[in-house]
């Protein structure tokens, strides 16, 4: 038995044959300040049976584990599945089975790497891990001074916008390059 995939999404649901993901994917989880919550996700795992292996039960447990490796849930996310039977002859694709799991509300006390971990059978089979992130977001490298107030501003000149402002563009340098494009002609165009 192989694990041909393991995706954390906001949502998943499996079917005999497939997976619906929303959201799939991710791997960053942000938050203004500690700690960072988490209220629902999924996570879609895709299970590959050799001939052998069809129609027996197999034991999962799905576990989140912190930044040092200790579980984050009460308990793991846990059950018994039966693999499916024989396929027809006609059929030369190996026996999977598609599994979607739903976690909810998991709280991450502090920033770092995290992962969410599937055993098969007791033994680890795959690990996805994730950044959680606390904390203000960055300050930009370029700092935005902040508008003139209305009355700061001469009559009848617009006021520079601050992204404008930060890249260097002054008033003045708006009126003279307006100066400028008013005093060249267009060129003619035929009739």
């Amino acid at each position: 038995m192989r694990v041909d995939y393991m995706l954390l999404a906001e949502a998943a649901r499996a079917d005999s044959d497939r997976h619906h993901i929303f959201g799939g994917g991710w791997d960053v989880v942000t938050a203004d300040r500690p700690p960072a919550r988490l209220m629902t996700f999924g996570v879609a795992v895709r299970l590959s049976l050799d001939a052998g292996e069809r129609g027996r039960e197999v034991d999962l447990a799905l576990d989140i584990v912190d930044p040092e490796g200790s579980s984050m849930l009460a308990r793991p996310v846990s059950g018994r599945v039966t693999a499916p039977a024989a396929q027809s002859p006609a059929v030369r694709l190996p026996a999977r089975l598609y599994l979607a799991f739903t976690v909810n509300d998991v709280t991450f006390p502090r920033s770092g790497t995290h992962a969410v971990v599937l055993h098969v059978d007791g033994a680890e089979r795959a690990r996805e891990e994730f950044q959680v992130i606390t904390g203000p977001p960055p300050v930009s490298e370029v700092e935005v001074p902040a508008a003139p107030a209305a009355s700061a501003e001469p009559p009848n000149q617009p006021a520079t916008p601050p992204a404008a402002a930060a890249q260097g563009v002054t008033p003045e340098k708006v009126e003279s390059l307006r100066a400028w494009l008013s005093s060249r002609t267009p060129p003619e165009r035929p009739e």
